[in-house]
């Protein structure tokens, strides 16, 4: 069994250099970087590479334009792959829109951001067109990386260089996180899944536990005392979205991923100084 990954960043990058130890994993994209990442092109990837039972990673950030070449690769799969094969697409709660309860996966998605529409089509996409048992893993906010630009590393950042940051209402805006050991963990569980296949199936990746951006920068000043010069910028109520989104189904599923996500934040928090 090989893996196949489409899409180069961040998160894709640790998926590889933690898959290949244990897979043969190719990685595909049209950037061309100067790193040392044996990355393909999506020209390189055509039916005669797709082996039995391949599991193929989606890392895109929505769904590609009609003309493009991503669009194209969609209609390869759609065409070549089948129910041996699985394709994991890396979706996002973003989906769900504001969810002040938290969201379970049966949960109607309502998107209120283009991100979250650009996800959502992907998904649909997905779900209408290829024939292989597709799991779609809506993710919360990722950290854990430097290269995020994320409201993580933006307040890391304005800590270590003494800037100041604006922040919109960190009394109100929730957050959910997931480190991204947690998530490269769930996408290895999943690919190693012996369950009977599913041609849809849905996971929320969270820590099922929002924070506030307050308890975000109370959380860093815990960790490095280093004061965190910060302008608060009201919005008002009916602009205020919340995240809460409910992890159950994958915590049952795989009863061994820790997702202790507070205790990492700090783990990562200290780490960030030496970057």
């Amino acid at each position: 069994m090989s893996i196949h990954i489409l899409g180069y960043g961040p998160i894709t990058e640790h998926l590889y250099r933690f898959m290949s130890t244990k897979f043969e994993v190719f990685i595909y994209s049209d950037l061309r970087l100067e790193n040392e990442l044996p990355i393909l092109g999506y020209d390189q990837l055509n039916p005669t590479t797709f082996g039995h039972q391949d599991t193929f990673v989606i890392g895109w950030r929505g769904m590609p334009d009609n003309d493009s070449r991503k669009m194209q690769i969609l209609s390869l799969l759609s065409k070549n792959l089948t129910r041996n094969q699985r394709l994991i697409n890396l979706s996002s709660v973003a989906v769900y829109g504001n969810t002040p309860t938290p969201a379970l996966e049966d949960q109607e998605p309502s998107p209120i951001n283009p991100y979250g529409q650009g996800k959502r089509a992907l998904e649909q996409y997905c779900e209408l067109n290829l024939d292989a048992n597709v799991c779609h893993l809506r993710i919360s906010n990722v950290f854990g990386d430097y290269r995020f630009d994320d409201v993580v590393n933006r307040i890391l950042r304005c800590q270590k260089m003494n800037m100041e940051m604006p922040i919109v209402d960190p009394m109100q805006i929730e957050r959910d996180f997931v480190s991204i050991n947690t998530l490269v963990s769930v996408i290895c569980q999943i690919v190693c899944d012996t369950r009977e296949n599913q041609s849809i199936e849905i996971l929320n990746v969270s820590s099922n536990q929002s924070i506030t951006l307050q308890r975000l920068i109370e959380l860093v000043q815990a960790v490095d005392s280093t004061p965190i010069n910060f302008l608060e910028n009201p919005i008002p109520p009916s602009m205020i979205r919340r995240s809460s989104i409910s992890n159950k189904k994958i915590t049952n599923l795989y009863p061994t991923i820790q997702t202790n996500e507070v205790n990492n934040l700090k783990d990562y928090i200290r780490n960030f100084s030496s970057i």
